[in-house]
């Protein structure tokens, strides 16, 4: 007995340590399970929720679909500058314009305009939309209704509709072309620069930044600009036919006109905003708005943004251009 009662008590507190040392490796080790069982399940619930974004903006475009479920009349807006990066591009467009003509509640179209102007190209490939749409549907109605500036390329795409209405303070017209760029030869001159242009023809290297033009590549510009201008012609008045007031003053200048002004040269029909017009054309329809579906990059919001500037500015100087 007295042996038992004496034993060492250096062992047990070494007996003591050891078992504490080891439930607090097993709680440490525990808790190590537990954070990482954690840092799983965030991750798998970010994973989820970014393809869950991936499949709602890409693969199903049509979960959130307001398409017309009555008869209507579709409204699709050709706004700001007409280009193939704008929101006015055929691109984008082009597709309303069928889903909307293709839709069997649409009993007509009314395309809302408010642009400037811009590519010839794209304005065309628009105008080739609501043509094919006529085909399909000739007995439907399609319309255009310019609010604020129906100019250039954005009247282009007016005339293909059967009927032109411009609210009384809009400006109508611009018929013509513009090819512009920058000279900054005389600027290069001073500053001792001059720029080497290796041409496989005299008129080839035309409209560079710090060369000056030639008479020649001047007057064959010109005649670029005179050639679209004369096919821009040749739409107004196939388009608008013997309302056209074919004898106006300027009407083939470039300029642009207020609307009553427009009106009586023939290049608009009625003279009303877009509310006081449906309700006078299509009392009994109600109004659907037809807009460009997002694509993903779009929906997330990771579309690229950045682009070569110069590039991009080069391009702009020889793209000819309706304004």
């Amino acid at each position: 007995m007295d042996n038992q009662d004496n034993k060492d008590p250096s062992a047990l507190e070494a007996l003591t340590d050891n078992l504490a040392h080891a439930l607090l490796e097993w709680e440490l080790s525990k808790r190590e399970e537990r954070r990482w069982l954690t840092l799983k399940r965030i991750a798998i619930a970010i994973g989820a929720t970014i393809f869950g974004l991936i499949y709602l903006a890409g693969l199903a475009p049509n979960l959130f679909s307001t398409e017309a479920t009555e008869p209507t009349v579709a409204i699709i807006d050709v706004v700001g500058g007409i280009d193939s990066d704008a929101a006015a591009s055929a691109r984008k467009l082009v597709p309303v314009i069928e889903r909307a003509c293709e839709a069997a509640t649409t009993k007509a179209i009314i395309l809302r305009i408010n642009s400037p102007g811009g590519s010839p190209t794209e304005a065309e490939r628009i105008m080739a939309a609501v043509e094919r749409c006529k085909v399909q549907k000739p007995e439907m109605p399609i319309d255009a209704v310019i609010e604020g500036t129906g100019a250039s390329a954005g009247y282009m795409i007016a005339t293909a509709a059967d009927q032109i209405i411009a609210n009384r303070y809009a400006v109508v017209g611009s018929i013509g072309a513009v090819l512009s760029g920058l000279d900054a030869s005389a600027a290069a001159e001073r500053l001792g620069l001059s720029e080497r242009v290796i041409a496989s023809g005299p008129l080839k290297a035309t409209n560079y930044l710090f060369t000056e033009n030639t008479p020649a590549q001047t007057k064959a510009l010109q005649e670029v600009v005179d050639g679209l201008a004369r096919e821009f012609r040749r739409q107004v008045e196939a388009s608008r036919g013997e309302r056209l007031k074919a004898d106006f003053p300027d009407l083939w200048s470039g300029r642009i006109w207020t609307a009553d002004v427009a009106q009586q040269a023939g290049l608009v029909d009625q003279l009303s905003v877009l509310e006081d017009y449906l309700k006078a054309s299509y009392p009994d329809l109600k109004v659907h708005n037809y807009r460009p579906r997002q694509s993903m990059q779009e929906r997330l919001g990771i579309e690229a943004s950045v682009r070569d500037g110069v590039t991009a500015a080069v391009a702009g100087w020889l793209s000819p251009k309706l304004q």
